[in-house]
């Protein structure tokens, strides 16, 4: 197990390596790793365990009527997923898939909130940073998408990237990604981006973005 990795992970930050593995153990945790396009779980199962992509990309994909699928979030190394789902008890309501091959950390969520001393509360308190950060999140998604025009949603996304991570900034989807998280179409998405840049309003070179303060 790469302690420092899970040292930069949020779940475990502020903790020493012998207080990460006191957690493990106690928390029973398994390493599983997964193929590309194999499923962690499927929409509207019930999820008890949260994890850490050790390696790989793991994408939330919500599935329509008719097949229609629509990514809702990416967790690349290091990411922490399924603390909202196994925190709320309730049906997920995304499936969680490997983008790549992924090696994860599967945590279960029940033996986290039972374990006792300082580093079972520490990892809670960052716990519950991650499940706030994560709502957060998931408004200003929602923030995006009630947005009419186009290019105001590129702004917003993009310039909470740049306030999240500094210039210049490195986004985690390619372009079809991003134009299913915005919602839009992929050829409006890259017409749009190519007159941002020309304007100066944005530079970016694949996924890798600056935009000014």
């Amino acid at each position: 197990m790469d302690l420092a990795l899970l040292q930069r992970t949020s779940l475990f930050a502020g903790m020493e390596p012998g207080e990460i593995r006191q957690v493990l153990e106690q928390s029973g945790a398994l390493v599983r790793q997964y193929g590309r396009g194999a499923f962690l779980w499927q929409q509207g199962e019930s999820v008890q365990r949260l994890g850490i992509v050790l390696s790989g990309t793991v994408d939330a994909v919500r599935y329509h009527r008719g097949g229609r699928a629509e990514a809702v979030g990416r967790q690349q190394q290091g990411g922490v997923f399924g603390d909202l789902v196994a925190a709320a008890g309730a049906p997920s309501p995304v499936s969680l898939q490997a983008a790549e091959p992924a090696t994860v950390l599967l945590l279960p969520l029940e033996a986290l909130m039972a374990g006792e001393g300082p580093a079972m509360a520490r990892l809670r308190q960052n716990l519950l940073r991650e499940v706030a950060e994560k709502f957060w999140l998931l408004r200003r998604r929602t923030a995006y998408l009630t947005e009419p025009s186009l290019r105001r949603r590129l702004e917003l996304y993009l310039g909470d990237c740049r306030q999240r991570w500094g210039n210049p900034f490195t986004i985690p989807y390619n372009r079809q990604e991003l134009a299913d998280f915005l919602g839009v179409n992929r050829s409006a998405l890259s017409r749009e981006l190519g007159r941002m840049q020309r304007q100066g309003l944005v530079r970016f070179q694949r996924s890798r973005f600056w935009m000014p303060e």
